[in-house]
């Protein structure tokens, strides 16, 4: 029995939609992956709060996914530090931490808040701490973020 014309295009037909089929499920496996690994991206924020004559830095995760702090840093006047106490003490030593947490990684769930330093002020005014943070998603993307505010 003899192929007509109108069953080869049937078969032609059918091969093209099944592939057509196997492009449009390949975008879409790929959409959903980069649609995975935006709604899962942290947000990182600063909030500086100022109660009397205390003044705290705090980080604040406001995106969907947990933010991993892998590293951070502060510098006082431009010099770089790796504890809190020696930093405040060059900067003012009548500057007195009430709570410090000490470096290292962190994760930072979805709303959560971390309060990096809290210190009642010194007699000097003036002055500036710049902290710095390093901090990466569950799928490795990595981003730096800072927060530059005076003594």
């Amino acid at each position: 029995m003899a192929k007509t014309f109108i069953s080869k295009l049937d078969s032609y037909a059918l091969i093209t939609i099944a592939l057509l089929a196997v492009v449009v499920s390949i975008w879409q496996v790929n959409h959903q992956r980069k649609h995975d690994r935006i709604s899962l991206m942290p947000y990182v924020s600063w909030i500086t709060e100022s109660q009397g004559d205390t003044i705290s830095h705090k980080v604040w995760n406001k995106g969907a996914g947990p933010a991993i702090i892998t590293d951070y840093t502060f510098e006082i006047n431009d010099s770089l530090f790796n504890s809190w106490k020696p930093g405040f003490l060059y900067a003012d030593p009548t500057i007195t931490p009430v709570k410090e947490v000490t470096f290292g990684t962190y994760i930072l769930a979805p709303n959560e808040i971390l309060t990096l330093v809290a210190y009642k002020t010194g007699v000097r005014k003036g002055g500036t701490i710049q902290i710095s943070i390093s901090f990466e998603s569950v799928y490795g993307d990595k981003k730096e973020d800072y927060l530059r505010s005076t003594l």
